[in-house]
């Protein structure tokens, strides 16, 4: 499936009350497409992995609000220069998510401070939405990527790793 499909399929890949987290890595591994829905409304979004992994990023905040017991992580995704900042706020059982975009990550606000260009805003259930994004990473390894082609994996990553523990401590498995 091409970047250009993911899109196009948007529409096919909605269904409502379905909440989905889709995650393609280009044959270049230079840009990542990524789908996300909450089962009411769907986004797309096509970012750089030059200066970091966007679904690492995305483990890594879940992970630290669960290790640490964090009320607030944050995930930065860059676009070159625009930065994609997800801003995740746990409440119990509930996720708050807000996505908000700074138009130069060079010169964008420490990732403490308010940012008032919200791209979406949703709440979602916390251990759904880590479920998704553990199962996109655990689907990345089947598609080559690169050239010569390579396969990503999470397999090994002591994040992804943490995330797939307290996710089976949470499901009784």
């Amino acid at each position: 499936m091409s970047a250009d499909s993911l899109y196009a399929q948007a529409s096919e890949l909605f269904r409502l009350g379905r909440m989905d987290f889709i995650v393609q890595y280009n044959a270049k591994a230079r840009w990542v497409d990524i789908f996300f829905s909450d089962g009411s409304a769907w986004w797309y979004f096509s970012v750089s992995s030059i200066l970091g992994d966007p679904l690492q990023a995305l483990i890594s905040a879940l992970v630290a609000i669960l290790r640490y017991d964090e009320p607030v992580a944050f995930a930065r995704w860059w676009n070159e220069p625009q930065e994609i900042r997800w801003v995740l706020r746990r409440d119990g059982d509930l996720l708050h998510i807000e996505v908000v975009e700074l138009p130069d990550f060079a010169r964008s606000p420490l990732a403490s401070e308010r940012v008032t260009d919200t791209y979406f805003e949703t709440t979602v259930d916390f251990w759904k939405f880590a479920q998704r994004v553990r199962l996109a990473a655990s689907r990345v390894g089947q598609t080559p990527v690169g050239d010569p082609p390579r396969y990503k994996s999470f397999e090994a990553d002591p994040e992804y790793q943490a995330l797939c523990d307290y996710l089976a401590e949470h499901y009784g498995r």
